[in-house]
């Protein structure tokens, strides 16, 4: 796995059965709290880079073997199968920082709010609260967002005669 990226994961039930295909920090602690709750063996049958977007393009690619969710009637395909690498983004400001995250909604997600309004105003406002930088950080790399730390996160917040001082 590269540093700094999600795994997808494909989990099968049994030999023959469904796949789940989501995706984690750590696809065998994923496998195990997957396991608590399910009455059959879960096997853990491929990894691959890529994050949520990785898994979005894989549930778009087995969207005609779809179950419910993220479960899927297994293919051979699933064994073989890579989404494409994306771009990477590395934003300025906060809006666009808000923008890469996939707007609003998705970013406030990320950032554990339930109303998506909060984000809009971070994003008109072009502030975001020291508190929730922690969880933009950690998830920023899963979503192909490049260069985002403590740091950059304060220039965002600074005009240009602020940074230069």
């Amino acid at each position: 796995m590269v540093l700094g990226t999600m795994t997808v994961y494909f989990i099968r039930v049994g030999k023959d059965g469904p796949v789940k295909i989501g995706y984690a920090a750590d696809a065998a602690i994923r496998l195990q709290q997957l396991q608590v709750c399910h009455p059959e063996t879960l096997h853990l049958i491929r990894t691959i880079d890529g994050g949520s977007k990785g898994e979005a393009w894989l549930h778009d690619r087995f969207y005609h073997h779809r179950i419910r969710g993220e479960w899927f009637n297994f293919c051979p395909e699933m064994m073989e199968v890579e989404p494409p690498l994306f771009e990477t983004v590395t934003p300025t400001a906060v809006s666009e920082l808000i923008d890469a995250f996939g707007g609003p909604t998705e970013f406030s997600k990320v950032i554990g709010l339930k109303n998506p309004s909060t984000a809009s105003e971070m994003k008109r406002s072009g502030s975001i609260r020291t508190r929730y930088w922690p969880a933009i950080i950690a998830a920023a790399p899963d979503y192909g967002i490049d260069g985002i730390d403590s740091d950059r996160l304060m220039r965002m917040h600074c005009d240009d005669e602020q940074v230069a001082a």
